[in-house]
């Protein structure tokens, strides 16, 4: 585009028909066919620069006034594939400076920060430098825009991938979690950096557990960290006695949490029932006690507790009754996990009813003895 002659005046844009530059090419029309269904009205300044990018095209110039002219198409309508296709073309046959292209593409990217060409086009000049080291920072300002721009975070895994840069990626999206707890695009990327750098195990899964945990407790009514915890209790590998421990620890941490907030919303209830109960410890929960619990849950009224901490009491019942082979052993669990799907059907996710309907069969399925009673 035309240089700017002061600070405050832009110079005067001249239409490609009248600079005496570009007199040499025939520029195309586009053709709509004789009956075009519905015809898009065109600005002439914008119809001016395709019909030269066209005529451009047909002769197959690839010089450094075609380059020129590919950015005016870009500022136009960057979503144009052809054009950037072409544009590359230009920079390959002109072995133009490649750093020059990344900061024009940085440019375009701001402007048009969900733009698939930008970044395709980007993506295409970081692979001809074989150079990733500026990628990072640039999909850091993005982010600063809109956190969750899948664009970016697109562009950001594919750079870590390619060029090994995962050194601090965990600090990170500590980082980002601390400033929006929500961001479950940041929830997905510190799975996406764990899995491809130390791996799930037992380890890992300990500490990533207690970092999860923490956020949870500061906003229970969240998906992301639940759905991180239920990827990361399912994906582990390694000593399976570690990985046990750390189950049974996570359920008990969510065990307290639910009584915790049951506690608060029915103190009254609650206390009456544990009355000469026996606690090993403030974070333990005696035998009786879960299926107790659980019994309260359809006196609380509709949308005062979140429904994914209920989800992911049952996904722990349900682990338990998993790994209990002894049928007698499963009587409790099972009614306590028969409850919560009733409780959620009813009262906190009742949207999807026939979802927590069909779960109640297929753990009765699964899992009932003799015993047990629905």
């Amino acid at each position: 585009m035309g240089d700017r002659a002061s600070d405050d005046i832009e110079e005067k844009w001249v239409m490609y028909k009248n600079r005496n530059d570009w007199a040499d090419l025939q520029p195309i029309k586009q053709n709509d066919g004789p009956h075009s269904v519905v015809k898009i009205a065109y600005s002439e300044d914008f119809s001016d620069v395709y019909d030269y990018f066209r005529g451009v095209v047909a002769v197959g110039e690839l010089s450094e006034r075609a380059l020129i002219l590919t950015e005016d198409a870009i500022q136009m309508n960057a979503a144009n594939y052809t054009v950037w296709q072409y544009r590359r073309k230009i920079l390959e046959h002109l072995k133009w400076d490649l750093q020059d292209e990344l900061l024009f593409c940085r440019e375009m990217i701001v402007v048009n920060p969900k733009n698939y060409q930008v970044w395709h086009h980007r993506r295409v000049i970081v692979e001809w430098l074989g150079d990733g080291s500026k990628e990072l920072q640039l999909t850091k300002i993005i982010f600063a825009q809109d956190a969750k721009n899948y664009h970016a975070w697109e562009h950001r895994q594919w750079a870590l991938r390619t060029f090994g840069l995962y050194e601090g990626e965990l600090e990170f999206t500590a980082e980002l979690l601390e400033d929006d707890v929500r961001n479950n695009s940041a929830w997905n990327h510190r799975y996406f950096v764990q899995t491809r750098t130390s791996g799930l195990t037992p380890q890992v899964l300990r500490s990533e557990l207690a970092f999860t945990q923490r956020a949870i407790e500061r906003l229970t009514d969240n998906e992301s960290p639940w759905a991180y915890m239920k990827g990361l209790m399912n994906d582990t590998s390694g000593d399976e006695e570690a990985i046990e421990a750390c189950w049974r620890d996570a359920q008990a941490w969510c065990w307290k949490l639910l009584k915790d907030k049951v506690s608060s919303l029915l103190p009254t209830l609650l206390s009456n029932s544990n009355t000469g109960a026996q606690h090993t410890s403030n974070d333990q929960l005696n035998d009786e006690e879960p299926l107790s619990l659980v019994s309260k849950l359809p006196s609380i009224p509709k949308g005062s507790i979140s429904p994914h901490l209920l989800i992911g009491v049952l996904d722990f019942v349900t682990h338990q009754l998993e790994k209990t082979e002894d049928l007698r052993l499963k009587d409790t669990p099972l009614k306590i996990a028969l409850q919560l799907c009733d409780t959620l059907a009813a009262e906190h996710d009742c949207i999807r009813v026939r979802y927590w309907n069909y779960v109640r069969r297929r753990l009765l399925h699964e899992h009932r003895s003799s015993a047990a009673t629905a």
